[in-house]
């Protein structure tokens, strides 16, 4: 470090060439950097929330004395007020210069050894990622400044295009690898991150204090209930005219879908619709290609568990016809579609479709139920509603995955013709079960579709929680960190491996144990049925799509949930199929008159504008963010803080819940008969 008449001069740094910061300019930036760096905050709020956390090593590299240094030299730095010291920039440009090859190669291969880091006596520390991210944000934050005094160095810009790119696509990655930055002593948090790395922000506007995220519009963020607009229940007089049709006995229903919860939830309501509204019966037969859902969580069965009409079948449709539909055999729609999926990482190929459509529907027209079913359900994939149109009976769709999913670029056009036809078709009722699915069909075709969400009442279970010490963890498979792993790292601390290591060793523990928490992934605990879920004293759920059928589910059935703050959903939702680049076509005759002024709801795998742009605006369309009585968190330390004895009342939680699900369950009976 050098003084000369016009500032400080730091030469030969090893990443950055130099960095001239003028003499007037030093007090603005230790504003600026004292803003952005905090000590311990995670600590502390752990300490306020009278819970004693051990940060797990892989978060904080305790494993390793440089990045050790690095984070105590910060802290010394935050003591002192945050003056500009050329050693905190050294030490972040010297271990970027380190680790940037493994850094680069660990997101390259995919690697998990930073997830089984987590289960590990030693740690491996293949990279301190949370470190880099730091390491980089104070690494642009030092450069900004010196452009912003137009003195930079020959190379200046290019080094700091290639920190602002590396730590953009950090927050933005797809996995879940900063899930618990805000759980770690590192020294900023998510929302500064976010607010300097945008590529929007101007270097004269990098202030890096530290405002928080962005609150929305709670008209948007938050379900219409109570007050507001009265449910038209006028429209159901018309299903007076319809009842002495059906007084001849029951209807019935062939539900079709890739998804067995997608396919259920049709076959469940179709049944309560025609009970409650139509006062009469409906029988239900439902072929679904992959149960891949009822693997998880156990219990399912391939038709839908029949309810009792009010009146009995009789006349046309008796006893004796009702027996026999139960009876007739599937078409046979999974040996057909399952050999030709093509599953990718986020999407999903059909090999060739034609001919699976030929084949099937050869097969349906010499079918039974083409002829005794009196109504068709298609749900996901929507290109599979092919199979079942044109057969002269109406057409329900359920959707609840992107519309060109399974499709290839060829067919695209085609498509959303073909599309169009289905949903003008005034027998055909099409609809999605969740907000942002509709939003984004509506934006690719014009079409506005209904939202009717999903009660998942076909689960028969209902919060119970005699596992009072159990917690179920949800999360996706495209994962970095291991959620369950890291929580009970922080919950059992150096007796981790103590922990018991199922939900039954855990209920055998003796009563009234001192034990802490423990928390069970449902993947780890797969083919536990929805009565048992039912029974963990609480949920967390990291979502990893815009929308997930488990969420709904146990919604259903009042069981409180956490998820993570509305304004942190961002890192959370774009995680899944609504993210591949392959499903954001627009059809090409809405382009025509398509209103540019509209955030677009695609927020690609690598779509740096895109999120900083759009992604807190339409990640607020999800019910994710919309649903009430959500329990909310931010950090691990706030998370326990209401997991605590006592500090929650979870039956009050679940009461309100009830009568959310009351409600709306009204409103989704209606759109069903109505459909």
């Amino acid at each position: 470090c050098k003084t000369s008449p016009g500032g400080l001069m730091f030469t030969s740094y090893r990443y950055s060439r130099t960095l001239w910061v003028p003499g007037w300019a030093v007090s603005g930036f230790v504003f600026l950097l004292a803003s952005f760096l905090k000590p311990s905050w995670s600590i502390i709020t752990a300490q306020q929330a009278g819970t004693n956390l051990l940060i797990p090593e892989i978060l904080d590299c305790r494993y390793d004395t440089e990045w050790i240094e690095f984070q105590e030299l910060l802290h010394q730095n935050a003591i002192l007020g945050f003056p500009f010291d050329d050693d905190v920039f050294e030490a972040a440009d010297r271990l970027i210069a380190r680790h940037l090859g493994a850094f680069l190669e660990f997101h390259r291969s995919k690697s998990n050894e930073f997830f089984h880091d987590c289960d590990r006596v030693e740690p491996k520390g293949v990279i301190c990622l949370y470190g880099m991210l730091t390491a980089l944000l104070v690494h642009t934050a030092y450069i900004r400044h010196k452009l912003l005094d137009h003195l930079p160095g020959p190379m200046d810009k290019e080094v700091l295009e290639h920190s602002l790119s590396l730590a953009r696509l950090m927050v933005i990655n797809k996995n879940n690898c900063l899930d618990f930055f805000d759980s770690s002593s590192w020294s900023i948090d998510l929302a500064t991150v976010v607010r300097n790395l945008d590529p929007r922000l101007p270097d004269s506007e990098v202030t890096l204090n530290s405002r928080g995220f962005v609150q929305y519009d709670p008209v948007i963020a938050e379900w219409q209930l109570g007050p507001g607009p009265a449910l038209d229940f006028a429209a159901l007089s018309s299903f007076q005219a319809l009842r002495p049709r059906h007084q001849q006995g029951s209807l019935g229903a062939y539900v079709t879908g890739t998804h067995v919860a997608l396919a259920r939830e049709p076959a469940e309501m179709l049944q309560h619709a025609a009970h409650i509204l139509l006062d009469t019966s409906m029988e239900v037969l439902v072929e679904v290609v992959d149960d891949q859902h009822c693997d998880l969580v156990g219990g399912c069965s391939n038709t839908a568990q029949q309810i009792v009409p009010r009146i009995s079948p009789s006349g046309k449709r008796g006893l004796e016809w009702r027996d026999q539909f139960r009876a007739l055999p599937p078409v046979g729609l999974r040996e057909l579609v399952l050999p030709r999926l093509r599953p990718r990482w986020t999407g999903l190929d059909i090999e060739d479709l034609l001919g699976l459509v030929r084949e099937f529907r050869t097969l349906f027209a010499g079918h039974p139920i083409r002829s005794e079913a009196d109504v068709y359900v298609c749900s996901s994939p929507v290109v599979l509603c092919r199979l079942l149109s044109g057969f002269g009976k109406p057409l329900l769709a359920y959707l609840g995955e992107p519309l060109l999913l399974g499709l290839d670029s060829d067919s695209r056009e085609g498509w959303f013709r073909e599309f169009e036809v289905m949903v003008k078709d005034p027998s055909n009722f099409f609809m999605c079960y969740n907000p942002f699915l509709s939003d984004m069909i509506e934006y690719q075709t014009g079409l506005s579709l209904p939202v009717v969400r999903l009660h998942g009442l076909y689960t028969r279970a209902v919060y119970a929680p005699r596992r009072s010490k159990q917690v179920l963890v949800v999360k996706g498979p495209n994962i970095c960190l291991d959620p369950p792993c890291l929580l009970n790292r922080f919950s059992w601390g150096e007796d981790y491996f103590q922990r018991p290591m199922t939900p039954q060793a855990a209920s055998e523990r003796p009563p009234n144990n001192d034990d802490p928490i423990t928390y069970f992934g449902m993947d780890e605990i797969a083919g536990m049925p929805y009565s048992e879920l039912a029974s963990f004293k609480a949920t967390i759920i990291y979502p990893y799509d815009v929308a997930l059928a488990i969420f709904y589910e146990l919604y259903s059935m009042q069981m409180p949930l956490f998820l993570p703050r509305i304004e942190l959903l961002p890192f959370y939702v774009f995680r899944g199929l609504h993210a591949d680049s392959h499903y954001h076509y627009i059809d090409p005759l809405r382009q025509e008159w398509h209103n540019k002024s509209l955030l677009a709801p695609f927020i690609p795998s690598f779509g740096i504008e895109q999120w900083w742009t759009s992604a807190s605006v339409w990640s607020a369309h999800t019910d994710f963010a919309r649903f009430p009585h959500l329990l909310r968190f931010g950090s691990v330390s706030e998370l326990f803080s209401q997991l605590r004895p006592g500090a929650t009342d979870f039956s009050a939680v679940s009461a309100a819940m009830k009568r959310f699900n009351d409600e709306t369950f009204l409103r989704s009976t209606a759109q069903w008969a109505s459909a």
